[in-house]
């Protein structure tokens, strides 16, 4: 029903209703129909206002850097900060001004035709502008050539294998070069790579709306998915593949519309950029862990459902999904949209992760092993903040290696207002050799330091304390107390413009460290008593792990009920004294989104809405 208008709405219920018996019973369901179909019209053009008000924004971006056109980097990846492509296309689009207009045109004659680093992101880049204004007059025959020389500069990658889990490349790599092996054969004619391609493709989206993604939660690769499912939705000759592609992008908005806070996709993360020396720390905290608005999907949950502030980033998801007639569901937008009404709730999700690497050691299996999806997701979601993190034991059940976050507190009132427990190595084999153990249950979350190092946004919040070894923090709505439980720390400060907050140093790297989040409410916006209840609660350090006893005098929320969570190093931890059940995790379970391990059927449900997702029989809803 997403497409239908209130003209064809109008026309199936026209001299029906009030006819005969059960008249009343069908006037009834008439109005409710219309309601719903104008509701969800107002939704469509309100959705359309906001895509035009990014592609504005990232025209603007162009204009006042001076239109250019030569790359400011040697590598393609990093011109992402760079406002060409993206800006090129939204004035090719809006149509601003026959000079704009040219200038834009100018930028796509003179794309380099040297794939410098990611020329799979940058294919992607040039079949969408291709698609797109191919039949545009505005665009020069030069432009129009350009981009058919990109496309076609080299083979694309045919990453075909009995399963599709064996990516033979990171996974939005492996996704970005399917997405191009299939358009460029549809360019060119090649029927039987078409339909090899498609099937592949077909069941990696299957697969993907069945167990998820790897990169969970990145915040610069979660918009290559978005962007692949949006090439194929709008541009796959096959049908059903354009509704598989529907499919995928609902499953993917529904988690976000879930697990969002203020349109930041909340929660541990993984495959995260930042303190790297091939990113420095000053550059517009680019695919940071830094500023969650500089994750690719921030934008797309502003034109999609009005959450966060405008922001021009993106890449090769908001985008193209400003240039695309892609509106999510119903039910997805209602939840997406609900505010405080969503309550607090817990949410789980089980993910493949570090054991994927078990694919590079045995290649061409028709199925991947089980313990390929080894990674636990567990967040703990409020109106006011999210605590999300990995459950770990011991590396069991940990995440993919390439430098996750394996424990998030955001809070609302700013996309900086964050807290990361413990980072990780910038090296990647360090990463995969480090054990990690983490455990979370509702507004707590216990710890053991892998490099123990510790970030927290103190120039976010509105008041940090230090008092009885415990760093309390207060920011907006939400109360925070964090503590290195052995062994001390020391504050590490540093200047520049992309870090917005200080880290801190564990005293000996592997402690153990205890986060505990609440509401203000919670303490009818009591700070002192926040901080007078952690201090009260039992913290005992055990050669095995850590047994803490959260809150107890808060008025509301998990603090006016103590539970007591204990991490012990190698073994399933416990809350109450009852080991947590890590093993049968599902696809999705919270209150709201659930989905059965490796069903493909997924259900939202709110606020009278639901939506059932069968990634078998994509037919819409």
């Amino acid at each position: 029903m997403r497409r239908m208008t209130g003209l064809l709405v109008a026309g199936l219920f026209g001299g029906v209703a009030g006819c005969g018996p059960g008249g009343a019973k069908q006037m009834t369901a008439a109005r409710s129909f219309t309601s719903r179909a104008a509701s969800e019209e107002a939704t469509r053009v309100a959705v359309a206002h906001r895509k035009r008000a990014y592609l504005t924004m990232l025209a603007d971006r162009w204009q006042q850097a001076g239109y250019p056109v030569a790359w400011k980097h040697e590598e393609w990846k990093f011109d992402e900060v760079e406002p060409n492509w993206d800006g090129a296309l939204a004035a090719m689009v809006l149509k601003r001004s026959p000079e704009e207009v040219a200038k834009a045109g100018a930028f796509f004659a003179a794309m380099p035709l040297d794939e410098r680093c990611d020329p799979d992101m940058r294919v992607c880049e040039a079949l969408h502008a291709y698609h797109l204004f191919r039949r545009d007059p505005n665009l020069s025959s030069d432009g129009r050539q350009r981009l058919l020389d990109i496309i076609q500069f080299e083979p694309p990658p045919r990453r075909i294998h009995p399963s599709v889990w064996d990516f033979h490349a990171t996974e939005n790599h492996a996704f970005m070069g399917h997405v191009w092996f299939l358009l460029n054969t549809q360019l060119a004619g090649d029927e039987q790579g078409e339909a090899d391609m498609g099937r592949h493709i077909h069941a990696y989206i299957e697969e993907h709306v069945k167990k998820g993604w790897l990169e969970y939660n990145s915040p610069c690769y979660v918009e290559k998915e978005i962007g692949c499912l949006i090439l194929l939705y709008e541009w796959a000759n096959d049908e059903t593949l354009r509704a598989k592609a529907s499919t995928g992008l609902d499953a993917l908005f529904a988690e976000h519309a879930v697990l969002h806070l203020e349109g930041m996709l909340c929660g541990a993360m993984s495959r995260v950029y930042g303190d790297q020396p091939v990113i420095p720390l000053d550059e517009f905290n680019h695919n940071s862990r830094r500023d969650a608005a500089c994750a690719g999907s921030y934008p797309c949950m502003r034109m999609l459902f009005g959450q966060g502030a405008p922001h021009d980033y993106g890449v090769l998801g908001a985008p193209l999904l400003a240039t695309s007639r892609y509106v999510a569901p119903a039910a997805v937008h209602a939840l997406a949209t609900a505010g405080p009404n969503r309550g607090c709730y817990e949410f789980k999700a089980r993910r493949a992760g570090h054991n994927h690497s078990a694919m590079f050691h045995h290649r061409n299996l028709s199925a991947p092993p089980a313990e390929v999806f080894n990674a636990r997701v567990y967040a703990w979601v409020t109106p006011d903040f999210v605590l999300g993190s990995f459950q770990e034991v011991s590396g069991h059940y940990r995440a993919v290696a390439a430098a996750p976050l394996s424990c998030v507190l955001r809070m609302a009132g700013s996309t900086r207002r964050a807290i990361y427990t413990d980072l990780y190595f910038g090296d990647r084999k360090k990463n995969r050799d480090a054990v990690v153990d983490c455990v979370q249950h509702k507004n707590v979350a216990v710890g053991r330091g892998v490099v123990g190092r510790a970030y927290l946004a103190t120039k976010e919040f509105d008041e940090v304390v230090e008092r009885g070894g415990w760093i309390f923090v207060r920011a907006g709505a939400a109360y925070a107390a964090y503590r290195v439980a052995l062994g001390g720390y020391h504050w590490e400060q540093i200047n520049s413009p992309s870090v917005h907050g200080d880290f801190i140093e564990f005293g000996k790297h592997d402690a153990p460290f205890v986060l505990e989040a609440g509401r203000a409410s919670d303490y009818s916006g009591d700070f002192a008593r926040f901080q007078a209840d952690i201090i009260g609660n039992r913290l005992d350090v055990h050669p095995d792990g850590v047994t803490y006893e959260s809150g107890s005098s808060g008025f509301s929320g998990p603090s006016a009920n103590p539970f007591t969570l204990r991490l012990r190093y190698g073994e399933l931890p416990e809350v109450n004294g009852q080991p947590l059940d890590l093993e049968y995790y599902p696809t999705f379970d919270s209150p709201y989104l659930k989905s059965a391990w490796d069903s493909g059927l997924v259900t939202l449900k709110y606020a009278g809405h639901r939506l059932t997702i069968d990634v078998g029989r994509p037919t819409g809803q």
